[in-house]
């Protein structure tokens, strides 16, 4: 990277190419797909790389794409149960985090395996998450600025008795 000047431009060189490749992605898919279809789809990336073709040769291409995403999948779920842990750690102040590792991926394995099947996880996704799942950001920093008000006025309280 350089000096610490550069990193700022990397950055948003990054952020911009990014944002420009998916872009481009979700444009082709949508244009190949039409509406009713393209919302149903668990993959739509394997979908859309599924009717790929390179002449009469290259068929099928699709299993080449399936590594770089099982991998790409892998790397988001191990991310995701890293920031978990960290940020539990960080809010019980606990000194290491790492033990917290192999307890949280058996919990989240035991979630995983409540669904019955792909069409209830298609179901949970479609009709409660999607229509409710915007009540949990919103929800919880509402709860948490309504904890944060009642802290400070303990405190101010405290501080005005003498305490």
């Amino acid at each position: 990277m350089g000096e610490y000047k550069n990193i700022r431009k990397i950055g948003i060189t990054v952020i911009i190419l990014s944002g420009l490749i998916l872009t481009l992605g979700v444009l082709a898919y949508l244009l190949v797909f039409p509406y009713p279809i393209s919302a149903n789809n668990v993959l739509p990336f394997f979908e859309l790389s599924r009717i790929l073709e390179y002449g009469r040769f290259f068929q099928r291409i699709e299993s080449v794409f399936l590594l770089i995403w099982t991998l790409s999948g892998l790397l988001y779920l191990s991310c995701g149960l890293f920031f978990i842990v960290y940020i539990f750690s960080k809010t019980f102040k606990l000194k290491y985090y790492r033990p917290l590792i192999i307890p949280f991926t058996l919990i989240m394995f035991a979630i995983s395996l409540i669904p019955e099947s792909l069409m209830e996880v298609m179901y949970i996704d479609n009709k409660i998450i999607r229509s409710y799942g915007w009540l949990v950001p919103f929800g919880m920093t509402f709860v948490l600025l309504a904890i944060a008000r009642l802290v400070k006025r303990k405190k101010r309280g405290r501080v005005k008795n003498g305490k």
